[in-house]
C-alpha cells in the first residue's frame, strides 16, 4: 500500500472516529473557526495492540465570540476516551500554546478513566497534566466542561478549572462509580451525577441545557471577566423607591446592576448565598448577597461558596460588592461538627487579603 493510500485511509479513520466530538466543538465555537492540531498523534490499546485512532482526544484552537481560545476535547468514541500518555502529550502541548499566546483554555471532558494497559506510564501522564493544570490556573482562564463521564484523576483536573460547566449526562467521580455504588441501591447518576455535584458538593458552577445554552453562558463568562468595560444607558444616580419595602435579592439586583442583567455563579449550591457576575455603570463586578428567604444565617457551605467566589474575583481583578443581610453564623450542631470555625477563618482570611476594591452595603441585618 503506497503512502498516499495509507494517508487517505488514516484521515478517513480519524474523521469517522472524531465526527461526534468535532460536531460538539463546532457547535460551541465560532463558525468555521476550529483548527485541529496534532491530528495524527495516536497511541495504542496495550491490551490488544490496536491503534487508538485520534488518541481519544481532539485539540486545537478557535474563536468564541471573536475571542481566541484553545480547545481540549476528550473523545469517548475512542476507547471510551480513556486517558493515556498520548492524551497527556496532546493536552500539555495545547496548554503550552495557550500559555504562550495568553489564550483561554476550554477543556471538554468525557472519559471513563485511565488506560490501565499503560500501567505506570499512564500515572506519569496524569502527573504531567495535573502539574500543567496548576500552572495554567495562575496564568490564563480555564473553562472546564463535564460533557459525560469524568472518572479518575480527570475529576481532579476538572476541579482545578476556573469555571466548571456540566450537562445532564455528566458523571463525576475520582473512583469507579460502579464499584462505589455496588453496595447501595441508588442509581450511579443519583450518587455522582449533575444533582449531586451542583447541589451537594458545589463542584459545578454552571449547568447547561444544550450546546447553544452552553455557548451563551461561556460567552457571558468571557464577557464579564474580559479586560474592558461596556457602555450603559442606566443612570448611576437613579433612585429606586421599591427598596423601601422590598429588599429581596431580585429587587436589589434590579436596582444595582446595569439593565438588571447578571449571571449567577453556583446557583444550586448553598442557596442562602447568591453570587453573581454583573456590570455596574459598565464595569464588571462580582456581587454577593444573602437570600433570607432561604436562610437568615450563614452556613458552612455558604462560607465556602463566598470564599471560592471571592478568590475567583481576586484572580480576575473584578471588584466585589457585598449586600449584607445576615443574622449571624448558623447554630446547627452539624455545621459546628463540620468545622464551621475553619470555614469562618478561611472566609475572613480571603476577604482580608483581597487585592481588589471591595464595597459592603448593609441592606438588612449585619449580626455576628
Amino acid at each position: 500500500m503506497d503512502k498516499n493510500t495509507v494517508l487517505a485511509t488514516t484521515v478517513k479513520g480519524i474523521d469517522e472516529a472524531t465526527k461526534d466530538i468535532r460536531a460538539f466543538i463546532n457547535g460551541l465555537v465560532d463558525s468555521s473557526s476550529f483548527v485541529e492540531t496534532d491530528t495524527f498523534l495516536s497511541g495504542k490499546s496495550l491490551l490488544d495492540g490496536s491503534e487508538a485512532i485520534g488518541e481519544g482526544i481532539v485539540t486545537g484552537y478557535a474563536s468564541l465570540d471573536g475571542r481566541p481560545v484553545c480547545v481540549i476535547a476528550q473523545n469517548a468514541a475512542v476507547l471510551g476516551g480513556s486517558f493515556g500518555i498520548g492524551q497527556a502529550k496532546k493536552i500539555i502541548k495545547c496548554m503550552d500554546n495557550a500559555l504562550k499566546n495568553n489564550h483561554t483554555i476550554i477543556s471538554v471532558l468525557d472519559s471513563k478513566g485511565a488506560r490501565v494497559g499503560e500501567g505506570v506510564t499512564c500515572l506519569e501522564g496524569y502527573a504531567m497534566v495535573l502539574a500543567k493544570a496548576a500552572e495554567v490556573s495562575a496564568n490564563v482562564p480555564h473553562i472546564v466542561i463535564a460533557k459525560g463521564n469524568v472518572i479518575g484523576h480527570m475529576a481532579a483536573y476538572l476541579s482545578m478549572g476556573d469555571f466548571v460547566f456540566a450537562g445532564k449526562d455528566c458523571l463525576i467521580s475520582l473512583n469507579s462509580p460502579s464499584v462505589l455504588a455496588a453496595n447501595v441501591t441508588k442509581p450511579v447518576k443519583e450518587l455522582f451525577g449533575l444533582k449531586t455535584h451542583s447541589k451537594d458538593t458545589g463542584i459545578i458552577d454552571f449547568v447547561y441545557a444544550d450546546i447553544q445554552d452552553l455557548k451563551n453562558k461561556i460567552t457571558l463568562v468571557l464577557d464579564y471577566t474580559g479586560e474592558y468595560s461596556n457602555d450603559c444607558d442606566d443612570d448611576p444616580n437613579r433612585e429606586t423607591a421599591t427598596l423601601e419595602n422590598d429588599i429581596s435579592v431580585a429587587n436589589l439586583l434590579a436596582a444595582l446592576t446595569d439593565e438588571g442583567r447578571c449571571l449567577e455563579y453556583a446557583a444550586e449550591y448553598s442557596k442562602e448565598i447568591k453570587c453573581y457576575f454583573a456590570r455596574v455603570n459598565g464595569v464588571a463586578v462580582g456581587i454577593i448577597a444573602s437570600d433570607t428567604s432561604v436562610n437568615e444565617y450563614m452556613t458552612l457551605d455558604g462560607a465556602e461558596k463566598i470564599t471560592a467566589f471571592a478568590n475567583l474575583l481576586d484572580a480576575y481583578d473584578l471588584p466585589l460588592v457585598t449586600l449584607v443581610n445576615c443574622k449571624g453564623i448558623s447554630t446547627k450542631i452539624s455545621d459546628e461538627q463540620s468545622c464551621a470555625v475553619c470555614g469562618a477563618g478561611k472566609l475572613i482570611n480571603i476577604i482580608a487579603s483581597l487585592s481588589i476594591p471591595s464595597i459592603a452595603v448593609v441592606v438588612g441585618n449585619a449580626i455576628g
